[in-house]
């Protein structure tokens, strides 16, 4: 699980707890309409987040505490809209959200440098069979 607070090196892109809240909420504040948990969930895959579990259940989990604090309004079942939160608030989530944000895209670089040497470790062997290949069999 990542602290997005205190561990840079972490790649794993695992968001849950206070991160995933503040992520859901400004992604509520931004499309400023009501959002399914499917919608929640394939924003915020869209924006490098890996969930570690089932993902409708940590999202409707995450969002139960939001409706509790008032930033978040249940409008049925499965649909969330953002409510309300005073200006300093909103800013200082804005504020997490940019940190959290750009600790995804470098998360997600990261696993694309890793896979890409993953593929390179077979590289060698591959090339080695197009610049000699087995003579043809008569």
């Amino acid at each position: 699980m990542a602290n997005w607070t205190s561990d840079p090196t972490d790649t794993s892109g695992t968001l849950r707890g206070r991160p995933l809240r503040y992520l859901l909420v400004e992604i509520m504040s931004e499309h400023e309409r009501p959002l399914t948990v499917p919608q929640l969930i394939a924003a915020c895959r869209a924006q490098g987040v890996v969930f570690d579990g089932r993902a409708s259940k940590l999202v409707s989990d995450a969002l139960r505490w939001e409706v509790r604090r008032g930033r978040v309004a249940k409008v049925r079942r499965g649909v969330y809209a953002f409510a309300s939160a005073p200006r300093s608030t909103r800013y200082w989530i804005f504020v997490r959200v940019d940190r959290i944000r750009r600790q995804l895209r470098w998360a997600a670089s990261q696993r694309q440098l890793r896979e890409a040497a993953e593929l390179c470790d077979d590289l060698p062997a591959w090339w080695s069979t197009l610049i000699h290949p087995e003579p043809l069999r008569q």
